[in-house]
């Protein structure tokens, strides 16, 4: 059956978050010890490729299959050094690894299939981020700008580290970020340049080193390019058609600590003590923004940004409480927004962080710096706050949020202190009702029992009471199908309880019927056709076996 369509239940594919001004319909699920979730501190969620969700606790960490949640944590006896229970990040890795740091920024490596761990077997570092990447490496950038460098045994049972400088035979440099693009290829981002790691099909390596007179601390690929900002306003912009490095430089003698592709045209360039630039690729010139000249501006150092799927900006200042917009119309322009109190304080204090995540309908969701959570109302343009109205009356300084997370699905799940994990669904209903006796919800002539879009557009229903409703391509009622092959507005003939239709090559359409067996209606002319009835017949070998055809 082709193009089926259901009136019944119509799916509304106009239905979006994004378009609702008022806070979206939600229901809240708060997991408890007596779900299998024992540790309320939530540091960080994240969702596996299998759909899983995991989430890093101050007791080890905790997997959710949608129905169950497990713990995996140290024990006493285990000999795989994993020493520490209380975890703050999870990334997920190949081959069913997922690397994790903890709250003394020691990583470990767990293993999905085995379900066991490893400790990192390297000493004397404190990790800033992890980076699986492709070919079974995972990289390591340490506080003290070491690259540790790491790969498994094909027993899963090892860990072979190594410190990337050391290995390679190079001179110890401070490393600042990486970035793995579009070839699989590993840059890293130095105090004094830009090594190249480049893979072949196996797990060896050769570097290619650019030495620079600035350090270099931030990368961005767009589709031709790589952009690397760094100290004294430096870009550097390498081709990768023509594998050419070009330095420009912005409005600007700060270090560009963050750059990120605003759409094709644009870069937003994060400065350490000179405001936000908005960079015009074409046009080579910049929109600069400093607290002398906006006064939504907090503060000159910017420490981080999210960039959404409308190309806005939510940026992280130092030291400021809340968290600064930046939107085009058409021109860039800023807004600073802070999040009230449960006891009607302009601000929350509890947490410095800003965490963001944008869902499947395009809502932002964001913890600003300071506390709380709020979504973003972009019609009316403010941060409204968001919390569970039956277990709290706002946001205050205690209840710290320590995560929130958006998944596959559309769910919205975050931590806090108070509250533990909750998880909010959306009633973002898409379907839509259509009765065809709306004053009487038992009635017959609501039971459909088969639903079919022919290739003209017309809906067929059959219906419980033996007549057939035909609508148009608009949804719009033509009428009943009658005896006659005709389409009537009024008369309501029985032609049978329909429970199956299809159409053939010559546009004829079968439909099949519970205790009637099956009638074909030949069109003749638009919404005119031409009936021919197949019965069980006892005196006919060749009919139908039985008038039942479902």
């Amino acid at each position: 059956m082709k193009n089926i369509r259901f009136i019944y239940f119509l799916v509304s594919v106009c239905c979006s978050l994004l378009n609702i001004s008022a806070q979206p319909p939600h229901t809240f699920t708060q997991y408890k010890t007596s779900d299998g979730l024992y540790q309320k501190t939530i540091m960080h969620i994240l969702q596996d490729n299998k759909g899983f969700i995991w989430f890093a606790t101050w007791d080890g960490i905790y997997k959710f299959d949608g129905y169950h949640f497990k713990n995996y944590k140290n024990k006493k006896g285990n000999n795989s050094g994993f020493n520490n229970s209380r975890i703050d990040y999870l990334v997920e890795g190949e081959n069913s690894y997922l690397w994790m740091i903890s709250y003394d920024l020691q990583v470990y490596r767990f293993d999905m299939e085995n379900e066991t761990f490893l400790s990192l077997p390297y000493s004397n570092y404190q990790a800033k981020s992890i980076h699986p990447l492709h070919y079974g490496r995972t990289w390591i950038i340490t506080n003290a700008g070491d690259l540790i460098e790491t790969y498994n045994s094909t027993d899963r049972k090892t860990l072979f580290t190594h410190n990337f400088f050391e290995k390679n035979h190079l001179s110890k440099n401070k490393v600042y970020n990486l970035l793995e693009d579009d070839e699989n290829n590993v840059w890293i981002l130095s105090q004094a340049g830009i090594y190249k790691v480049i893979f072949n099909n196996t797990s060896l390596y050769k570097i290619h080193y650019y030495k620079l007179p600035n350090s270099v601390y931030d990368v961005i690929e767009t589709d031709s390019d790589i952009y690397f900002s760094g100290s004294k306003g430096s870009i550097w912009q390498y081709n990768k058609k023509r594998k050419q490095f070009t330095l420009f430089h912005a409005a600007t003698r700060s270090d560009i600590n963050i750059i990120r592709s605003i759409g094709p045209n644009k870069l937003f360039l994060g400065t350490k003590d000179n405001g936000i630039l908005i960079y015009d690729i074409p046009q080579g010139t910049s929109a600069h923004f400093t607290t002398q000249t906006n006064k939504e501006l907090k503060n000159n150092y910017v420490k981080d940004v999210f960039i959404d799927s409308q190309n806005e900006a939510w940026i992280r200042l130092e030291n400021t409480l809340g968290v600064t917009h930046l939107s085009f119309n058409p021109a860039p322009q800023l807004k600073h927004f802070t999040l009230k109190d449960r006891h009607n304080k302009q601000i929350v204090n509890s947490r410095p962080e800003m965490y963001v995540c944008e869902d499947i309908n395009h809502n932002i969701w964001i913890h600003p710096s300071g506390g709380g959570l709020g979504y973003y109302e972009r019609k009316t343009n403010t941060l409204k706050p968001f919390f569970n109205t039956e277990r709290q009356s706002g946001w205050d300084s205690e209840n710290k949020v320590t995560a929130i997370f958006s998944d596959k699905q559309g769910n919205l799940w975050f931590g806090s202190y108070n509250n533990g994990l909750e998880k909010v669904t959306f009633n973002t209903n898409p379907f839509h009702l259509y009765q065809n006796l709306s004053s009487d919800n038992e009635s017959l002539e609501n039971y459909t029992r088969a639903n079919f879009q022919d290739s003209q557009g017309n809906i067929w229903m059959g219906i419980k009471d033996q007549t057939i409703r035909i609508y148009d391509k608009n949804l719009h009622f033509k009428g009943f199908l009658t005896q006659n092959g005709s389409i009537s507005l009024y008369k309501k003939d029985k032609i049978g309880t329909a429970y199956c239709f299809t159409e053939d090559h010559k546009g004829r359409i079968w439909i099949g019927t519970k205790g009637n067996g099956i009638i074909i209606a030949t069109p003749l002319q638009k919404y005119k056709y031409t009936l021919t009835h197949y019965m069980h017949r006892t005196d006919d070998m060749y009919s139908l076996s039985d008038n039942n055809i479902t």
